[in-house]
């Protein structure tokens, strides 16, 4: 992992729904200061899930932040 990269939480679950099937599901999610952003990544570390904050636009160049829809 990079320095300014944590790895904050991994979570495995099991759910038998019925014999002989076994699910198993593991995640780790990261964190990053740095960028800014959160990721969920699966067992083989491909992003599944991110989070990151939301950019500014600016509205007729005064900087004024709005959702957009």
């Amino acid at each position: 992992m990079d320095s300014h990269r944590e790895e904050i939480l991994s979570w495995t679950a099991q759910a038998t729904p019925s014999p002989p099937c076994v699910a198993r599901f593991v995640y780790v999610i990261e964190d990053s200061y740095c960028q800014r952003l959160c990721e969920v990544l699966d067992e083989s570390r491909k992003v599944m899930a991110e989070i990151k904050r939301k950019e500014a636009m600016s509205q007729r160049g005064r900087g004024e932040e709005f959702p957009s829809v």
